[in-house]
Formats: C-alpha cells, sequence, structure tokens
C-alpha cells in the first residue's frame, strides 16, 4: 500500500512512523510547506517531499492519505484525496463547521471511499471494558470535565484556527461516550455556552476560555460537558462529600464523610490525557477505567 503523510508536525511523525512500520506499506509522499520539516520526515521514512499535496498526489498516486494538517485545511484536501481514489485518514476535528463535515461524507459516499477520524482512545483497551462493564446497564448521567492548560499547540490558540476548546481537546471524551454507549450515546439535544476573553495574559490568546455543555442522549440520559482552557482563570467548583481523586500514577482514593454517598457512584471514566496511562479498577460496585 502506498501512504502520503500530509503534514510533517508532531502528528505526522507518529502517523508516518506507524505506516512505515507495516509491511507492504510504503510511505510514498510527505506534504509540507516547511521544506526543511517535510525533507527530514521523508528522509527517515523513504518516501519524496512535497510543498503541495495536489502535486504529490498526482505524482506518487497513493492508495492512502493521512492528514495532519492544521484543521481549517482538511476538507479541501480530503476531496483532493477522494478524487484520485484514496482512502482517508484525518486527524481530528474533521473539520470546524457541520456543513464541511457533510460536504466531505457526501463525496466520500459517492465516491465510495473510506474516510477514517483519528479518535485513538476508542481503540484502548480501556475503552474495550469500559463498553463491555456498561452493557445493559442503564444509564442515566453522563458527566465529562477537562480542565487544562492553554493548547501546546500555538496555533490552537485562535478559534479560527483549532476550533476552540470542546473541537480541538474535549472531542475526545465526547466521542469516548458514543463508543462506550453505542447508539443510546448519540446526542440528541445540546445547548452550549461559552466564556470569553477572562484570559488575556498573552496577547496571542484568541480563544474561549470555558464552556459548559448540556446535552441529552438518545438512551434518554442527561448529561454536561465542562471545562476550560486555561488553568489561570479562576474557576469555583462546588461539589459534594463525596470526592475521587486521582494521581497521575497508577492508584486513586476515595475520600467521603458518608459511605452511602459512594453508592452513587457506579461507572467512572478517566481522561488524563496521557497515553501512557491506561488503569482500571472495580469497587464498591464502581466500575473506573483510566486513559
Amino acid at each position: 500500500m502506498r501512504v502520503a503523510i500530509v503534514g510533517a508536525g508532531r502528528r505526522g511523525i507518529v502517523h508516518g512512523r506507524a505506516a512505515a512500520s507495516f509491511p507492504d506499506t510504503d510511505v510514498v509522499a510527505v506534504v509540507d510547506p516547511d521544506a526543511a520539516r517535510g525533507e527530514a520526515l521523508a528522509n527517515e521514512l523513504g518516501g519524496r517531499a512535497f510543498a503541495s499535496h495536489l502535486e504529490a498526489f498526482a505524482e506518487t498516486q497513493p492508495d492512502a492519505v493521512v492528514l495532519c494538517s492544521p484543521p481549517p485545511l482538511h476538507v479541501d484536501q480530503a476531496l483532493d484525496a477522494i478524487g484520485f481514489g484514496a482512502t482517508l485518514l484525518i486527524e481530528k476535528p474533521v473539520a470546524l463547521d457541520l456543513a464541511s463535515v457533510a460536504r466531505l461524507g457526501t463525496a466520500a459516499r459517492d465516491a465510495d471511499r473510506l474516510v477514517l477520524v483519528c479518535q485513538q482512545l476508542r481503540y484502548a483497551d480501556g475503552a474495550l471494558r469500559a463498553k463491555q462493564a456498561l452493557e445493559g446497564r442503564r444509564v442515566a448521567l453522563v458527566h465529562s470535565w477537562l480542565y487544562r492548560q492553554k493548547p501546546d499547540i500555538k496555533g490552537n490558540w485562535q478559534r479560527s484556527w483549532g476550533g476552540g476548546h470542546v473541537v480541538e481537546n474535549q472531542i475526545h471524551p465526547i466521542d469516548l461516550t458514543r463508543y462506550v454507549l453505542g447508539d443510546r450515546g448519540e446526542p440528541t439535544s445540546v445547548y452550549a455556552r461559552y466564556g470569553d476573553r477572562f484570559y488575556d495574559v498573552d496577547a496571542d490568546w484568541e480563544n474561549w476560555d470555558s464552556y459548559s455543555v448540556s446535552l441529552e442522549f438518545r438512551g434518554g440520559a442527561v448529561g454536561s460537558v465542562v471545562g476550560d482552557s486555561e488553568h489561570a482563570i479562576v474557576k469555583v467548583i462546588i461539589t459534594s462529600a463525596a470526592r475521587l481523586n486521582i494521581r497521575r500514577k497508577n492508584m486513586a482514593r476515595k475520600k467521603t464523610s458518608a459511605n452511602a454517598s459512594l453508592n452513587s457512584l457506579r461507572f467512572c471514566f478517566v481522561y488524563l490525557n496521557s497515553n501512557s496511562l491506561l488503569r482500571r479498577f472495580v469497587t464498591g460496585g464502581a466500575v473506573c477505567v483510566f486513559v
């Protein structure tokens, strides 16, 4: 299989090395406007470096294309790849608006081409265990929270580039909800509000700072997605006596002033933004999965 990598940054390096490790697979092209960066990865993987994705597709005729370029470029590059008959793997987010995603979906169906989105956490062992643990169990409430520092890719400081925190990062826990709950985890109703420009320390910051999303799911559950994009902004978090304190190593402790309150904890999926940590434990009827 002939593979083209579009974008020679961090994700392009990871995907390129993974593709090159498979037998009967050749990375034939690496596309990046930064000539030095593109050539460095192309030389490592044995392919050719290009500044233009159209030139790369025309000259190398790839069977598969991996898009690791900035999100605003995804759909146009994907449509071009489909035009050359390629299968696609696209780094999330697919696009920054639903109309563009729908346009790509229509083109893929018309051309009978497979388009995959890189939501890698659903392929972790813990995600499968979570899905199995929830089979046949009635789920009433889904809550996801993600408090973090500014995106480490500076382009994502701009909402016009990365799409904001929900699209750029919180999309992973949302996708995990859809995966572990299956059809009943599809949102049917969404209401969202953002906080804007509370963080004003960096002049380059042009993004939403905090957000709260309320959802209703097909299976009848309700839930919320909350978080922020910068540790420096002030947060007020009010919770009950039952707390789950999570450490970055492979341990967790529960503290409570009333043991009965723990009975309400039945399932906990903990996304620690670390690919190196994957732990699962079952205690007191609760299922906790660390990803």
